[in-house]
């Protein structure tokens, strides 16, 4: 008998010893949290156990799975057992696939259907039970599902809840669910031998693939059975194929993801004869039951959408896997017998590896999963029961983003365009697109572009959105033989697009039969209504900015050709930079569409040019904080013109603020006289002060330099009444007449230095006869006297001339008399006649 023949694999399973406890605890209780290791058969021994135990009598069975895969095939398994086919009592409902049919008990369904049925029958009518398998998954649409099914069992007491995971831990749910029982299987009964490969880094995936499998089939103990290597990526997986194609490996090389097929995937889980090698990523991780596999290649490796909600951009990131998940995947290999593991990295990097994956409410994009928790159980989120709440940051961006939409008011409600958003299996942004087009009569036509954006058929061309419509219409026509398209990808945005126009006759009947022909116009009319936010002005080749300020980057060939305006319909992180996004899809706009389908500000302000260092007056035309036109040369108010000038001058003040000496001696003349006679009222000269004149300087000025130019001096004069010029002149004089008659000029800034004072310096001789030193601000303040030798340089530095001329001025004399022999140095200079000369005329 041939190694890989599954009929070898036949035998009970551990979940079969704990079922009569599992039936007993949920005939006592509404729900229950099982816990069975993989390979168990949790998934498909449990469904019929229940329907054979009459849980089903009296309704339908729901089961949740997170994968499409993993539904499709746990349905046919069970079908199988029950020698039906699919459709019959077991059935599924996943995107774009039904077999369902009114004989159906047992109803396996993924992602976003259960809660879709939820918003369109809250009471879920006509089911018994309802079953969340692999629930450590996390998804979002499983949190939801538990949190709804707990609302949902105060009013309906006869719903059953059953929730299934391999590796949970029950408490929580136990306790989530009002301490509902828990049952737990034994572990698996076939051993694995897990060995670990700790290939560089930086050595190539698959690379590391090929090394995985060379030495697990130089392995003696090799068995023949089937080989599961776990991939991030479906274009990992074709990487891998490409490497390994070029020898004979004595094996069948078949690819398992997403993207490919039904039938394509149903190839890589039919029992068959001949060993394969079946490269797959995460969604064979659980549920899955690929007969005769006895090994596993596990990469490590997975990737996650990861949503920033600060800056409200999605990237794709490839992450290493968490201990829970090395196990989950170990387990392929030791379903029904025993198996081998080989690990592509270290023991070491085991042990520092997180035990569990984040839930994916902690990561994703909330918008439409909001929708949905609003329209079942109205705007107090704070009310509802998250069996994790996630983050509030990522609550407050998909409800601004509600709101944005119009899916939801003010207060958080869903409304009419709210409910038909969520009925719809699109991103809200691309459902409002749809509705906007079913309301200005283009819903044929937008089905095809709404198909488009969510499915991304032709996500490698360089064709913009309009252009991959045509080319989809082409293929649906099998006018289109381009070898380079995929295929499968274009088969589901077709079929996408048959699911939508089926939606549409039910949400707006009479949109269906009124339809146009969709322009280029018309369909960046339509993505404004799903993508207002996103709106970007371009900056030069390959750089823009968007809507709230963050740059974005595009690819050369990817450029609005001209276009100032554009929509960023796809953005994701760009490298490792924090503050940019980059525009994987964008679609170029005009200025006339924007102003036609959005509420835009037009102003009229003044602004300030760099470069000029000039004042003008433009017209601005804006979406929120961004700036879509601006027309210069308007005439504003002086008032406008001179606060905008006003306020860059303030912002580079010392740089503009050029005062002559005239204007310099009078700032520091208030200055002092605020400091010493502040019992008077002065204008405040200080650095804040003089900003706060720039408005009224400004008035009838255009640029910086007019101000560099500014008489300050007369601008300070202006503020001052006679009284207070009066004033100022007498007790803080520009200048003191001294005995000669000449008018000597005070310096007033040393009086701000430390124990500074201001100065008057006059020559010695013209001081001859004034025996009392001068003093100022109502006598309060002395000046300090420089008496200058004939040189011009300080012979003495006194505060008290009377002192001076007589103790020091004959010593002081004596050394000038001998300098300067000419001049005249009389004996009592307190007696002698003052001049400004050499000597006495």
């Amino acid at each position: 008998m041939n190694q890989s023949d599954p009929s070898r694999f036949q035998s009970r399973l551990p979940i079969d010893a704990v079922l009569p406890e599992l039936v007993a605890a949920l005939r006592a209780h509404r729900a229950v949290a099982l816990r069975a290791p993989t390979g168990s058969g949790k998934t498909t021994r449990v469904p019929p156990a229940l329907l054979r135990e009459g849980f089903l009598d009296d309704g339908r069975l729901l089961m949740l799975q997170p994968r499409r895969v993993a539904a499709r095939a746990c349905a046919h398994a069970m079908a199988r057992q029950m020698g039906e086919a699919v459709g019959d009592t077991v059935g599924y409902q996943i995107r774009f696939d039904r077999r369902v049919s009114k004989r159906t008990k047992i109803l396996v369904i993924t992602e976003g259907v259960l809660t879709r049925r939820f918003a369109s029958d809250p009471l879920l009518e006509g089911v018994a039970c309802v079953i969340l398998d692999e629930f450590h998954e996390r998804s979002i649409h499983t949190d939801l599902g538990l949190a709804f099914l707990r609302e949902l069992a105060a009013v309906r007491d006869d719903l059953k809840t059953v929730v299934m995971s391999a590796t949970m831990d029950l408490e929580p749910v136990s306790r989530f669910l009002g301490d509902c029982p828990t049952v737990e299987a034994t572990s698996r009964a076939h051993p694995l031998a897990v060995d670990y490969l700790a290939s560089p880094a930086a050595k190539p995936l698959d690379e590391r693939i090929r090394a995985g499998l060379e030495r697990l089939l130089a392995d003696p103990d090799d068995d023949n059975g089937h080989i599961l290597a776990f991939l991030p990526g479906a274009p990992e997986i074709r990487r891998v194929m490409r490497r390994l194609g070029g020898r004979d490996w004595g094996l069948d090389i078949v690819p398992l993801h997403g993207s490919l097929t039904a039938a394509e995937q149903d190839r890589a889980l039919a029992s068959t004869a001949r060993r394969r090698l079946i490269l797959a990523t995460n969604i064979a991780e659980t549920s899955l039951t690929i007969e005769g596999v006895t090994a596993v290649i596990d990469a490590g490796l997975h990737k996650r959408l990861i949503h920033d909600p600060n800056r409200g951009l999605d990237r794709l990131d490839t992450l290493r896997i968490s201990r829970a998940s090395a196990d989950q995947r170990a387990g392929r290999a030791g379903r029904v017998a025993p198996g081998r593991v080989i690990r592509l990295w270290s023991q070491d990097y085991q042990a520092m590896a997180p035990a569990q994956d984040p839930p994916e409410i902690a990561i994703a994009d909330l918008t439409g999963p909001l929708l949905r928790v609003l329209d079942f159980h109205g705007p107090d989120l704070d009310a509802f029961p998250f069996f994790e709440p996630p983050p509030t940051a990522a609550i407050a961006h998909g409800l601004a983003t509600l709101r944005m939409l119009g899916a939801i008011d003010a207060s958080g409600r869903v409304n009419q365009q709210g409910k038909r958003l969520a009925d719809l299996p699109l991103h809200p942004r691309i459902g409002r697109i749809f509705a906007h087009a079913a309301e200005s009569g283009h819903l044929t036509e937008a089905a095809m572009a709404c198909a488009a954006l969510n499915e991304r058929p032709l996500a490698k061309t360089n064709l913009d959105l309009f252009e991959q419509v045509e080319a989809l219409r082409r293929c649906e026509r099998g006018r289109d033989g381009d070898p380079e398209r995929d295929g499968r990808a274009i088969r589901r945005a077709l079929e996408a697009e048959r699911q939508l126009l089926r939606q549409a006759r039910k949400l707006w009947p009479r949109a269906v039969a009124k339809q146009t022909p969709m322009t280029r116009d018309t369909l960046a009319d339509l993505l404004l209504a799903g993508f207002p936010d996103r709106l970007c002005v371009s900056r030069g080749p390959g750089r823009g900015v968007m809507v709230g300020g963050r740059g974005v980057a595009f690819e050369p060939f990817s450029s609005p050709d001209g276009h100032g305006l554009f929509l960023a319909l796809e953005l994701s992180e760009r490298g490792h930079n924090r503050t940019a996004g980059k525009v994987d899809l964008l679609f170029p706009t005009t200025l006339d569409r924007v102003a036609a389908a959005l509420p835009l500000d037009t102003e009229e302000t003044a602004v300030f040019d760099e470069s000029r260092e000039a004042v003008a007056g433009v017209r601005r035309q804006r979406w929120q904080d961004l700036t879509l036109s601006e027309t210069a040369g308007v005439a504003l108010p002086e008032e406008a013109l001179a606060a905008v000038l006003a306020d860059h001058a303030s912002r580079r003040f010392d740089a503009v603020f050029k005062p002559d000496k005239t204007s310099q001696a009078l700032l520091w003349r208030l200055r002092f006289a605020a400091k010493h006679l502040e019992e008077e009222t002065w204008p405040d000269v200080s650095k804040d002060g003089l900003k706060a004149m720039l408005p009224e300087l400004c008035i009838g000025k255009r640029k910086l330099g007019d101000l560099r130019r500014l008489d300050w001096a007369a601008a300070l004069l202006a503020k001052l009444d006679w009284r207070s010029r009066r004033l100022l002149d007498e007790e803080v004089p520009e200048t003191v007449a001294v005995p000669s008659g000449s008018k000597v000029r005070v310096d007033y800034a040393p009086a701000f230095e430390a124990a500074g004072q201001p100065i008057l310096a006059a020559r010695i001789q013209e001081m001859f006869g004034m025996t009392d030193t001068p003093r100022i601000a109502r006598g309060r303040v002395s000046l300090l006297l420089h008496l200058l030798a004939p040189n011009m340089r300080p012979a003495q530095v006194t505060q008290d001339l009377r002192s001076f001329w007589n103790a020091g001025y004959a010593e002081v004399r004596k050394e000038l008399r001998q300098r300067y022999p000419k001049h005249y140095w009389p004996e009592d200079p307190s007696r002698a006649k003052a001049i400004r000369g050499v000597r006495p005329r």
